[in-house]
């Protein structure tokens, strides 16, 4: 019975550790930076998390009832105002950010959010929330 509990209570690390990296979405370039973008199914979310400590910084997108949600303007800026990143993101984000502080600015529904990070020697974090709209 302990071995059923223990296989059981050990199945979601094990399932993560043996996520499909095949199933992250391709990295894409630009103004230098490496990006990816996407999270849309649990096969795809669980191995972008599983190679989400390769990058500096994660981002994720969600509603305020937990639901991911897609389609979020997302742009990063330097400590110069410089534009860093634009594009239009999956529910997860994973970017290479040199060391830095950066401005990001997160925009879904017509609803911004900023946030102001460093990045450094430990990969950061994000997770930006919007109101559930009710519909759906």
């Amino acid at each position: 019975m302990a071995a059923i509990v223990a296989a059981v209570l050990l199945s979601p690390i094990t399932s993560a550790m043996s996520a499909d990296a095949s199933a992250v979405p391709p990295a894409q370039t630009q103004n230098g930076i490496t990006y990816v973008t996407g999270g849309i199914g649990q096969p795809e979310s669980t191995a972008m998390e599983s190679v989400a400590g390769q990058y500096a910084l994660m981002m994720t997108f969600a509603r305020d009832d937990g639901a991911f949600v897609a389609a979020v303007d997302v742009s990063i800026t330097d400590q110069q105002g410089s534009s860093v990143l634009d594009l239009v993101s999956g529910p997860i984000l994973l970017v290479d950010l040199p060391d830095g502080t950066y401005k990001i600015r997160a925009s879904f529904a017509g609803a911004p959010e900023v946030r102001t990070t460093t990045i450094g020697a430990e990969p950061q974090r994000l997770a930006y929330t919007w109101p559930a709209t009710g519909d759906g």
